[in-house]
């Protein structure tokens, strides 16, 4: 089979779009590093905010794991990137951590109160910063390092016997590290995992470390965040919160650094010998190697258009009003609110290859739009399910718009949706799950406000591939012709 091989490649470019499944030789290798996201290591930023796939744990671990950041600051010489500066992360799925589960019970708990909650959060902290400790220091503090991690109890019991041990070791830390010039960066990731109800344990992480802001210069915390999870329950909670809050990125993609990336990702996907052939690059095009990874020395929107052309084509079908492939592929992994990111363009692209090597079909070009199209299908169901987390009555919105036609066939009127939902708002929206508003008249505006949907200039609602099959959408005008 014709490019069977470079269809492999793509196939396994991505580790399904998780970067918390690739391997750290494949990440440090394919990371992409995006001009405006280098905000992020600024000392003043203490939040990274993104949504599910754009590229958190990705940068997470590329300058906690990897130590990237000596590359990036060389690649982007007028970032604020400190010299002296050492990544500390917080793993809060490791065995000498209470288990996720017992943390969420913990922070859900009615009896919680705030200075439970600064405690778990400190210890936790001293245990991290273990080493950076004095002697004198850890000798007082000895019962947090020793507790048990595996229940919460042990932790607070070592805590109230160490006193205001634990925070003077903190203090002295923190003025050490600003006579020496140096800055430790905390770094917290995965915290959607912490979540259950209230959201307690991300707020009292953001509380605790919102106090400390002002009162520590060596010692600086990063916490990578969700951006609905931080809408939810981070936004508030006084002048000092709204003091980190303030100095906050949000991870975000222009069209051409998604392209970008996904160019990136497929150069080193293995075997840059028949990448480069596919892609009909000479030598002289690319910079790096083997062990750095490779990249385009010109990345310019030619140069990102030339290899999109030699990959899917210049256009989705016969002619230009099929779509030109580069905008094509971007524009339908976007939510409502024209947000695209990472994970979905390379899992589309993933998926796509996957289905044609299984086609067994020969090509004009090494991937068919054909599968482009047809694993969008496949995208917006992967999408959709993994949104529960973020929307736990998702499951049950999508089983409404099945069994009500009018409102299943886009776009729609308004009244013909607000009818349906009323008429149906009382059934269960999920085990343990409250609906999603208190009046079924505000869950339009909420799904509009979520991106899921949009209103037209007609008045009507529609929304986009990102969610048309996952939640059972059709439009109007027939059925979506696929691979056979």
């Amino acid at each position: 089979m014709k490019n069977e091989e470079f269809l492999q490649l793509l196939s396994n470019m991505g580790s399904q779009g998780r970067a918390e499944s690739e391997s750290p030789q494949h990440l440090r290798k394919s990371f992409y590093a995006v001009p405006e996201h280098m905000r992020a290591l600024d000392p003043d930023v203490t939040l990274v905010l993104g949504s599910r796939g754009a590229g958190k744990t990705s940068l997470f671990r590329a300058i906690s794991e990897f130590g990237l950041t000596d590359r990036l600051r060389m690649q982007f010489p007028r970032a604020n990137i400190p010299v002296n500066a050492e990544w500390i992360p917080v793993n809060l799925t490791k065995k000498d951590v209470p288990p996720q589960e017992k943390i969420k019970d913990f922070f859900e708990s009615e009896s919680l109160n705030d200075s439970e909650a600064a405690a778990f959060w400190e210890v936790i902290l001293v245990r991290s910063l273990w080493n950076q400790l004095r002697p004198e220091d850890q000798r007082q503090c000895l019962q947090i390092h020793e507790a048990s991690g595996s229940t919460i109890a042990s932790l607070l019991a070592a805590a109230e016997q160490c006193g205001l041990a634990s925070a003077e070791a903190l203090d002295r830390l923190d003025d050490r590290l600003e006579q020496q010039g140096r800055v430790l960066f905390i770094g917290y990731d995965d915290l959607d995992l912490l979540v259950k109800r209230t959201g307690k344990g991300v707020s009292a992480l953001m509380g605790y470390w919102a106090t400390r802001s002002r009162r520590w210069k060596g010692i600086r915390s990063k916490l990578f965040m969700r951006t609905d999870i931080y809408n939810r329950f981070g936004v508030g909670g006084g002048p000092d919160l709204a003091k980190i809050a303030a100095n906050r990125i949000t991870l975000s993609w222009s069209d051409q650094s998604l392209l970008g990336m996904l160019i990136k990702r497929i150069l080193n996907a293995g075997n840059i010998k028949l990448v480069r052939d596919v892609f009909h690059l000479s030598t002289k095009e690319l910079a790096g190697d083997e062990n750095v990874g490779w990249s385009l020395r010109k990345e310019t929107p030619e140069a990102l258009d030339t290899i999109v052309t030699s990959l899917l084509g210049k256009y989705m079908g016969a002619g230009p009003k099929k779509g030109e492939t580069q905008r094509w592929i971007i524009k339908h992994i976007k939510d409502c609110q024209d947000n695209a990111v990472p994970r979905f363009l390379v899992r589309l692209i993933e998926s796509a290859a996957s289905m044609q090597l299984n086609s067994r079909n020969e090509y004009l070009v090494p991937l068919s739009p054909l599968f482009i199209r047809d694993a969008l299908s496949g995208i917006s169901s992967e999408h959709v399910k993994a949104s529960e987390d973020e929307w736990p009555w998702l499951s049950a919105f999508a089983d409404r718009i099945r069994r009500s036609p009018k409102n299943r066939s886009m776009p729609f009127e308004r009244k013909t949706f607000e009818v349906e939902m009323a008429r149906t708002w009382d059934e269960s929206w999920g085990v343990g799950v409250s609906p999603p508003c208190t009046d079924y008249r505000n869950f339009l505006r909420l799904l509009v406000d979520s991106g899921i949907l949009r209103e037209r200039y007609d008045g009507r609602f529609e929304t986009t591939d990102l969610y048309l099959d996952g939640l059972g959408f059709r439009r109007k005008g027939g059925v979506r012709k696929r691979v056979k």
